[in-house]
């Protein structure tokens, strides 16, 4: 096995050149790796979203067909099938967070390995993948938390500036008395804010 060794800082065409290089000499490999957790994946997602299509389209049958009041069993059914097709997907979801975690660390493993010249195999690069996992479990709360703050630090002033921008607005029509001036005045608040936001 050939490596890839890094003499210093790269280019982007030399690290894009050198990317593709890694690639083409590990594809099998890679695609194995991603295929071992994600192929089993796509076919749970895919038998239950059939599962629910059927059932759903089942209830939409009986419910048609009933007359015209459904009865009241067909519409619990359907409901229920709906609320459990929820539950599954939002835990089908989190699972398959999960398993990308351990795909991404897992070929990030297996390139790092291949740069150093190591020939890691499908079941050394999950090993590797699983003993960096919590750690990376750990990063990515803590990563979710901080984008939840910014966006939190970010849309209170705005709301708040929002909400003074509508209180101005209407003590300005109020004040001229006329709809179509006060719009000119809103517009011009507006465009300044704008301005000084954007």
């Amino acid at each position: 096995m050939s490596t890839f060794p890094i003499p210093g800082p790269l280019s982007l065409g030399d690290l894009l050149d050198r990317a593709f290089r890694l690639y083409r000499a590990r594809f099998g490999l890679f695609v194995s790796t991603a295929a071992l957790f994600l192929v089993p994946m796509s076919i749970i997602s895919g038998l239950l979203t059939g599962t629910f299509i059927t059932d759903y389209l089942d209830a939409l049958t009986a419910l048609g067909t009933g007359g015209s009041q459904p009865s009241e069993e067909a519409a619990l059914r359907a409901f229920g099938g709906v609320l459990s097709f929820g539950g599954a997907v939002f835990l089908l979801g989190i699972l398959s967070l999960l398993l990308n975690g351990l795909v991404t660390l897992a070929l990030t493993s297996q390139g790092i390995g291949a740069l150093h010249g190591e020939s890691l195999t499908v079941g050394q690069g999950v090993r590797r993948a699983l003993r960096r996992f919590w750690p990376f479990v750990r990063m990515s709360i803590l990563q979710s938390l901080a984008y939840m703050a910014a966006t939190i630090a970010i849309l209170i002033p705005l709301g708040i500036l929002f909400f003074l921008v509508v209180v101005v607005a209407g003590a300005i029509g109020i004040g001229v008395g006329s709809f179509d001036e006060a719009s000119g005045i809103v517009a011009m608040i507006g465009l300044g804010l704008l301005l000084i936001c954007g």
